[in-house]
């Protein structure tokens, strides 16, 4: 899908009708050859590095859901008094 609007914005008719931007004159084809190139490869290097990135972001959950134990102290992070939202705890004792 970002290689299409590349490719539109860059080459073909936009939406509107108009030229994309090698129509447009020397310096503004260059800079539409330049936006193709850099956006491609951009486009190339996600396709690439995303399916690795959700690989190890699966084996990592799905290894700590498996093998953590927990035996520490609970997490509590800072915080301060609630000004404007109400905790999920203090709705459900007002509704009842």
């Amino acid at each position: 899908m970002l290689a299409y609007l590349i490719d539109n914005q860059a080459v073909g008719p936009t939406t509107a009708g108009t030229p994309g931007l090698l129509y447009d004159g020397i310096p503004l084809a260059i800079l539409g050859i330049v936006l193709l190139v850099v956006v491609h490869a951009f486009n190339l290097i996600l396709g690439i590095l995303e399916p690795g990135i959700q690989g190890a972001r699966l084996l990592y959950v799905e290894t700590f859901s498996k093998f953590l134990h927990g035996g520490g102290k609970p997490f509590t992070p800072f915080k301060g008094p609630r000004i404007y939202t109400v905790s999920e705890t203090a709705a459900t004792e007002t509704k009842k």
